[in-house]
């Protein structure tokens, strides 16, 4: 319809702005934490036995195929500009459920993976795997700075996958107008997934900007500029708090 056309247009152009920006603290920030650019992964050779969720085919590749592409390129002038087209909404949509999204970490990049394990692999050094699936590694948890080893199994997990933008939050800005596909989508974009250390994940719980930032004050601003991707990316809108939240947080980046 020719609303959609109009935020296929608009994302269009944030996603130029984005894409050619000079990086700078933003993109180094999250580089860091993933390794690569965000809509990459590896790919692996699934083991029998691997448990790939999935909702059916051509149904997500035909919402995949709807939805820009980003990269990491980021700088606070193209954050704030892409902050800049959000809508401010202060009654989001209630009723979320996470059913909506689909099975968990459906493997929408039809990589033969699951996401979990593809998200781990992209952010983990010193990784040692079994086919898909991430047996060990370590990384530098971006919310706190603090190191962590993760062990598959271990009990209790220090390591959790979490998504930037959250699917309840995500819900009331937009996606309970999406259909499931479009939903699993979101839900399974390594742009929108980050891993972290639990306990830290467990203190945010899911909130948005206005309700919690990462302690880690040098990532404050890529956390920000994180979160407005995801948000132009895929058209979500903002209430006013969150809006003021993200600028504020925006100013903290030094290019």
């Amino acid at each position: 319809n020719s609303g959609f056309l109009v935020f296929l247009g608009v994302a269009a152009f944030v996603v130029f702005i984005f894409a050619t920006g000079t990086g700078g603290e933003i993109t180094d920030a999250f580089n860091a934490v993933s390794g690569a650019a965000a809509d990459t992964a590896p790919t692996a050779t699934p083991e029998a036995g691997d448990q790939i969720p999935d909702i059916g085919g051509d149904t997500v590749d035909d919402a995949a195929d709807t939805i820009p592409t980003f990269g990491l390129a980021f700088t606070q002038a193209s954050a704030k500009a892409g902050l800049a087209t959000l809508t401010t909404d202060d009654t989001p949509d209630s009723g979320y459920d996470r059913a909506e999204y689909g099975p968990k970490w459906t493997d929408v990049d039809r990589n033969g993976c699951n996401t979990r394990d593809d998200i781990l692999a992209r952010d983990l050094t010193d990784t040692k795997r079994d086919g898909c699936t991430v047996l060990s590694g370590s990384f530098v948890d971006p919310f706190t700075g603090s190191p962590f080893d993760y062990v598959r199994g271990s009990d209790p997990q220090p390591v959790a996958v979490v998504r930037v933008v959250g699917l309840e939050s995500a819900w009331g800005a937009g996606a309970s107008s999406w259909d499931v596909p479009r939903r699993a989508v979101f839900a399974n974009d390594p742009l929108n997934l980050v891993t972290v250390s639990s306990a830290e994940a467990d203190v945010r719980a899911g909130r948005g900007p206005d309700g919690w930032l990462p302690p880690n004050a040098g990532f404050v601003c890529g956390w920000a500029a994180r979160q407005v991707a995801v948000m132009v990316k895929y058209g979500l809108s903002v209430t006013s708090s969150e809006r003021a939240a993200l600028d504020g947080a925006l100013n903290t980046c030094t290019s």
